[in-house]
């Protein structure tokens, strides 16, 4: 990973004004995306502390003109006393059924019953015996038709999660236009592996922003995932168009503060 320290500072643009006119408006919107390299991770407070240590290129991709943004919350039945003891009357009434049903499968069933019984007292296995047995009873068991209501109580929250499917497009190379920022991202998105031990380099998170403005906020973000779909036409086998869908979700727990100022994770880059 240690490549992507000598890219520092530049900036991945796509698509061009030729291939798509409107990203000339004066008002267009642009994602932009940010690597920063994780040096450690801590969880001693709300929604933890990175470290890091360098930054990578800005990636500046135009806005999708669909983003589709949610948030989830759960809510869930509030685990009364009420509640609490209404599970344990219908456990009684399922043990007492239990008690009716053992005594009918003792007297309804004469010598054979009474024989069930004594085995399954003593452990023994009592096997096809017990089955044809209790078969031939008209045992039925009592349903409660008892409710306890509770209310829905706040319990989490789920963390941000965007999908972003960009449309890019070659105007003169496709290799630095298309395939190398993708892959650039891809190596992003995974760890990178330690030679001659069990350590690994942590993926490089991001932060996330549009711009004009701040419709997106994040501060660190995981690129979960990478998905492109190489178009034609071919050019020297390489596409010269691209449908990119990338997943980012916030590595913050999801406060009111979260969506304000982009989140709650402590990202420290330690002096030079």
């Amino acid at each position: 990973m240690t490549d992507f320290k000598k890219r520092s500072g530049e900036t991945y643009q796509n698509p061009t004004g030729k291939s798509f006119p409107h990203s000339g408006f004066k008002d267009a919107m642009w994602v932009h995306m940010t690597p920063k390299h994780i040096m450690s991770q801590t969880t001693a407070n709300r929604g933890g502390t990175i470290r890091y240590d360098s930054v990578g290129p800005t990636f500046k991709f135009l806005a999708p003109e669909n983003i589709a943004e949610t948030i989830t919350h759960s809510w869930e039945a509030y685990d009364s006393m009420q509640s609490r003891l209404m599970e344990k009357v219908k456990a009684g009434v399922k043990l007492s059924e239990d008690v009716r049903a053992l005594k009918a499968l003792g007297k309804g069933a004469g010598s054979t019953g009474k024989k069930v019984l004594k085995d399954l007292a003593s452990g023994k296995d009592v096997g096809n015996t017990a089955m044809n047995t209790l078969s031939g009873l008209p045992l039925a068991t009592r349903i409660p038709n008892a409710k306890v209501d509770t209310p829905l109580v706040y319990t989490t929250s789920g963390r941000r999660e965007w999908n972003l499917t960009f449309f890019l497009a070659s105007s003169s190379d496709p290799k630095k236009e298309i395939v190398e920022p993708i892959k650039e991202l891809m190596k992003y998105s995974s760890p990178g592996l330690k030679k001659g031990s069990i350590f690994i380099d942590f993926p490089w998170v991001f932060q996330i922003s549009t711009q004009p403005g701040e419709l997106i906020l994040a501060k660190a973000a995981a690129l979960e995932s990478v998905q492109p779909t190489w178009k034609t036409p071919y050019i020297n086998g390489l596409p010269t168009n691209v449908e990119l869908t990338l997943t980012f979700k916030d590595l913050s727990p999801l406060f009111r503060q979260t969506i304000e100022i982009g989140g709650l994770v402590t990202i420290i880059k330690p002096p030079t």
